[in-house]
């Protein structure tokens, strides 16, 4: 082998090594700000952060404390008391010239922030019901079961069920 060969060799071990190392740092949840696997699952109270809304009753707030409680998270009107914070946006998609099957529809997008950062996420886009407290209470109902489901996935992730 020569001497060629045998730095073009080390290079090449170099850069592959270089490459392995760039791909861990990109991969998430292995940053050093995040030395969890997963932090859902310690969450189990919340504060919902109120959403502007066209209409005040049946607010998303509302229809979103009667189901998280539903399935075990207490809702407090303290925000510092709360292991989490719920923060959302409520959109309407609407096509102006077009068919019935351009009907509008309801976007709904909430992360749960711990710190600050985000640590869960949802976005629930469906046809608009006829009442936009209809949306709220369907958007709700599965944002609070998408919590739910990861929730129970992030301690079966961290061995804990």
């Amino acid at each position: 082998m020569t001497k060629i060969q045998k730095e073009f060799g080390v290079m090449t071990v170099i850069w592959l090594l270089c490459t392995v190392a760039a791909c861990i740092v990109l991969i998430p949840g292995t940053s050093a700000k995040d030395p969890k696997p997963e932090r859902l699952y310690r969450v189990k109270t919340i504060w919902i952060e109120p959403v502007n809304g066209r209409e005040k009753l049946k607010t998303i707030e509302i229809c979103l404390q009667k189901e998280l409680e539903s399935r075990g998270f207490q809702i407090v009107d303290d925000r510092a008391t709360a292991d989490a914070i719920l923060k959302g946006t409520v959109e309407a998609e609407v096509v102006l010239d077009g068919g019935p099957e351009d009907a509008p529809k309801a976007i709904y997008e909430f992360q749960l922030m711990v710190s600050g950062e985000p640590i869960w996420g949802a976005r629930v886009k469906f046809r608009s019901k006829p009442t936009f407290a209809e949306d709220n209470e369907y958007a709700a109902l599965k944002l609070a079961q998408k919590l739910q489901r990861d929730s129970r996935n992030s301690a079966k992730r961290a061995g804990l069920r």
